[in-house]
C-alpha cells in the first residue's frame, strides 16, 4: 500500500492529520515496530516542524512509549526534517527509558553523520578510542552526555560511562550536577563506590576504565568545583545509595555524608530520600539500632517519614529477627494515616512468616483479599505465601494459591512457576510438572530457567525410582522432552 492510500485509511480511522495536535492523537493509536509511525508521518497533509516533533518525541518517551518515540525520531527523513542536538537528546533519553543502552550509544556515535559534531568513539572489550573530526555546526551538549551516561548506567556499562564522561571533558563540554549524578549512579551499579566517592569529593577519578580508557580526570571546563557542577542533594543521595549497596555496606561513610549535608545546608540539606537510603545502609550492615535512631532523628529535624520509610524499617527489623520492632514499625505506619503500599504489606507478611507467626500471616492475607487495607495482593504476595507453604510441606496449597493468582488476573513470575514445579515434585505429579514446563516453553510470558528444567528432571527421577520395573522405562523416556527443549 502506498503512502497516499495509507493516509486515506488513517483519515477514516483517526481523522485527517493536518497539524501537530491531530498527529499526536493519530500516533496514539498506532503500534511501534509495524512501520505505522513512519507511514503516519509521511501521510501528513502538513509539514511537521522540528520544535513540534521534538516535543512529541519527549512526550511519548515520558508516557512510556519509548519504542514509538525512537521510531518517530528515525522517521524524520520521511518529512524532510534534519535532526538537531535537542531532538537527538530526547531520543537518547527514550533509549534510557527503554533500557536500550546499545541504541543510545549508536545514536551518540551517529550524530556526526547527521550534521552534529563529528566524533567517532569505538569501543571493544579491551580498548576505547576517541577520535575528533571536523565540526559541522551542531554540538553534543551536557544533556546529550547525561542522557547517554544514564542509559549506560541502566545497562550496567559503567566502564563505557567513564569513557563517555572522559570524552565530554576532553571536548570542553561543561558538566553539570545532572551529569555527575548520572555518572555516580552508573558507578554505583557497577559496584564502584570508591570511584563515586572520589568523583563527589574531588571532581576527578584517576583510575582507568575497564575498556582501557584513561580514566576520569576533570579539570578546566569539566571541573566539579564550578558553581554549575557543584554536587547537589540528588548527587549526594546517589552517593548514599552507592554506600548502601557496597559490599560490605559503607554505613559509617553514609552517616558522615549525611552529617556533612546538614553542615553545608542550602541545596544539600538532606531530605526523606537521604534518610531512607542511610537507614538502608545501616540495615544492610546489621546496624539495626542506628537505623531506628535515624528514624527518630529525622523527625526531630522536621522530616516526615513516607510509606517507603516504614517499609525500610520493617525489612531491617525482619532481617535482624527483631520481630518486636517489626510490629512497632507496622503500628507506626497504620497510625501515620499514610496510604498503605503493597510493598510494605509484603515486607510485613514476610516478617510474620519468618517469625513463624502463621496465623497472623494468614489473617493479613485475608485482609488484603478483602481490601480492608486499601490494597490488594499482587504476584509478589502470592509468591511469598507459595514459598512459605512449600517450606511448610503444603504443596497442595501452593497449587491452590497459584490458581487463585491466575483467577485474579495476576501474571505469574518465574519464581511463581518454579515454586509450583517444586510443589509438583513434592506431590510426585510428574505429568503436571511436564505440562507446566511445556506451557512455560510455548505459551507463558516467562521462559523456564535452568532451575525449572532441573526440578522437572528430579521429579521424573524420583518418580521413576519409586515405581515398578514395568513402568520405569516409560517415565524415564519422558525426560527426553524437556532435554530437547533445553537445547
Amino acid at each position: 500500500m502506498d503512502a497516499g492510500g495509507y493516509g486515506a485509511d488513517q483519515g477514516r480511522l483517526f481523522g485527517a492529520v493536518y497539524d501537530m495536535k491531530s498527529l499526536t492523537a493519530a500516533l496514539a493509536h498506532v503500534q511501534a515496530g509495524t512501520g505505522d509511525v513512519r507511514r503516519m508521518l509521511a501521510s501528513c497533509t502538513f509539514r511537521p516542524r522540528l520544535p513540534g516533533l521534538t516535543k512529541l518525541v519527549s512526550q511519548m518517551s515520558r508516557e512510556g512509549h519509548w519504542a514509538k518515540s525512537l521510531e518517530l525520531y528515525e522517521s524524520l527523513a520521511a518529512v524532510g526534517v534534519r535532526p538537531d542536538t535537542t531532538i537527538t537528546n530526547a531520543a537518547i533519553s527514550a533509549c534510557d527509558k527503554g533500557g536500550q543502552w546499545e541504541k543510545a550509544l549508536q545514536l551518540f556515535k551517529a550524530m556526526p553523520d547527521m550534521g552534529m559534531e563529528r566524533v567517532a568513539i569505538t569501543y571493544s572489550a579491551h580498548t576505547s578510542c576517541t577520535r575528533a573530526m571536523p565540526d559541522m555546526g551542531m554540538e553534543r551538549d551536557a544533556i546529550t552526555y547525561s542522557a547517554l551516561i544514564s542509559a549506560l548506567s541502566k545497562g550496567r556499562q559503567w566502564g563505557m560511562a567513564i569513557d563517555v564522561f572522559n570524552h565530554m571533558v576532553a571536548e570542553g563540554v561543561e558538566c553539570d550536577a545532572v551529569t555527575c549524578c548520572s555518572l555516580i549512579t552508573a558507578l554505583d551499579k557497577g559496584g564502584q563506590w570508591q570511584l563515586a566517592e572520589q568523583l563527589q569529593r574531588s571532581g576527578s577519578i584517576g583510575l582507568a576504565s575497564p575498556s582501557g580508557g584513561i580514566g576520569l580526570r576533570l579539570g578546566r571546563a569539566g571541573s566539579l568545583n564550578s558553581k554549575k557542577s557543584s554536587p547537589n542533594r540528588v548527587c549526594c543521595n546517589a552517593l548514599l545509595a552507592a554506600y548502601a549497596r557496597a559490599v560490605p555496606p559503607r554505613w559509617k561513610q553514609a552517616l558522615k555524608l549525611l552529617e556533612v549535608m546538614w553542615q553545608c545546608g542550602g541545596e544539600l540539606v538532606p531530605d526523606i530520600v537521604s534518610y531512607n537510603t542511610v537507614m538502608k545502609a545501616c540495615g544492610n550492615a546489621q546496624q539495626t539500632d542506628t537505623a531506628f535512631q535515624l528514624y527518630h532523628h529525622m523527625q526531630q529535624r522536621g522530616i516526615q517519614p513516607t510509606v517507603a520509610t516504614y517499609g525500610t524499617l520493617i525489612t531491617i527489623a525482619s532481617e535482624a529477627q527483631a520481630y518486636g520492632r517489626v510490629k512497632e514499625s507496622w503500628g507506626w505506619l497504620q497510625a501515620s494515616g499514610l496510604p498503605v503500599h503493597i510493598t510494605c504489606v509484603n515486607s510485613y507478611l514476610t516478617a510474620l512468616i519468618k517469625e513463624d507467626n502463621w496465623d497472623c500471616a494468614v489473617e493479613l492475607f485475608q485482609e488484603l483479599k478483602a481490601n480492608r487495607l486499601g490494597v490488594r495482593p499482587n504476584s509478589v504476595t502470592y509468591n511469598i505465601l507459595m514459598s512459605a507453604c512449600l517450606a511448610r510441606d503444603k504443596p497442595q496449597t501452593v497449587k491452590v494459591l497459584f490458581d487463585e493468582m491466575l483467577s485474579c488476573s495476576l501474571s505469574p513470575s518465574l519464581i511463581s512457576y518454579n515454586t509450583l514445579l517444586h510443589a509438583y515434585a513434592k506431590m510426585g505429579a510428574w505429568q503436571e510438572s511436564l505440562g507446566l514446563l511445556q506451557h512455560m516453553c510455548t505459551s507463558a510470558a516467562v521462559r523456564p530457567s535452568t532451575t525449572s528444567f532441573n526440578t522437572v528432571f528430579c521429579t521424573l527421577s524420583n518418580v521413576a525410582a519409586a515405581v515398578g520395573d514395568m513402568d520405569r522405562p516409560a517415565i524415564c523416556s519422558r525426560a527426553l522432552e524437556p532435554a530437547k527443549r533445553m537445547q
